[in-house]
């Protein structure tokens, strides 16, 4: 059986005036089927929707960051960084000695230059094994990738990006100037190791391309080395150097013994 509401019930609905201890106004209550007076101030119910309203607000952006902040962790895992190195941070970086905070403040004005990245600035990082040079690197992507934006960076050695280019050469289903492209199109490119084995003719000729093709599309790369820096300028010749060059490049020397403790 379908309920019906008696019409005349809701017109003959008494009435009262209240007044709300909160904002002070006068507001009707209504009785309509004698089971007691109710009604909210005016004033009060906007509140209520406004209280829901930015709950809901603030759902929606913590579902939305949750998901941005999902996205950033992707790119810093998919950038290759070693899982030791992956989430450092500059913060995670304590400098002990004068030079140390000299190379901190560097590197980390270097990432938060985005002005300056935009342009193609490059960097190059060189110091003995152990003084904290891949811990800087992966400062600079996680200070670069954030949940905002679209950076992707790539993290490799000198002799694995080398020998992933050359594996077009084993395996004609690859092609060669596609995984060029790979490292001539990251957003930020860093290269460690660089000087670890003997760079032969054809290996310098890959690495000019992929860092000619990154100086015409002004996107910023760190080269890392243990060589000293006119050994490492010998090894990469002067159209590598120069192109680090531009743009106010930066060369920092990290020449301290060892941060790591003997085993």
């Amino acid at each position: 059986m379908t309920n019906q509401i008696n019409l005349s019930v809701l017109s003959s609905a008494k009435s009262i005036t209240a007044k709300c201890e909160i904002h002070g106004i006068d507001y009707q209550k209504h009785d309509f089927f004698g089971r007691g007076y109710h009604g909210i101030c005016p004033e009060c119910a906007k509140e209520a929707d406004q209280i829901k309203f930015d709950a809901e607000q603030k759902a929606i952006k913590a579902s939305n960051d949750a998901k941005l902040n999902e996205l950033r962790s992707e790119r810093i895992k998919s950038s290759g960084l070693p899982a030791r190195f992956a989430w450092k941070t500059f913060s995670d970086y304590v400098p002990t000695t004068p030079d140390q905070e000299h190379a901190l403040a560097v590197v980390s004005g270097y990432a938060k230059n985005t002005e300056k990245l935009k342009r193609g600035r490059g960097m190059i990082i060189t110091g003995t094994v152990g003084v904290g040079k891949t811990h800087l690197a992966a400062s600079i992507i996680n200070e670069i990738i954030k949940p905002d934006n679209s950076v992707n960076a790539i993290y490799v050695t000198f002799s694995d990006m080398i020998r992933h280019i050359r594996s077009a050469w084993r395996d004609r289903s690859v092609d060669e100037q596609s995984l060029i492209n790979k490292y001539s199109s990251a957003s930020m490119l860093i290269i460690d190791e660089i000087g670890v084995q003997f760079g032969s003719d054809s290996e310098m000729v890959q690495m000019f391309e992929v860092m000619n093709k990154r100086y015409g599309e002004m996107l910023p790369t760190v080269l890392i080395s243990n060589l000293q820096m006119d050994e490492l300028c010998k090894l990469l010749g002067d159209r590598i150097i120069d192109r680090m060059r531009e743009d106010d490049g930066i060369a920092v020397l990290m020449d301290w013994e060892s941060n790591r403790s003997a085993s």
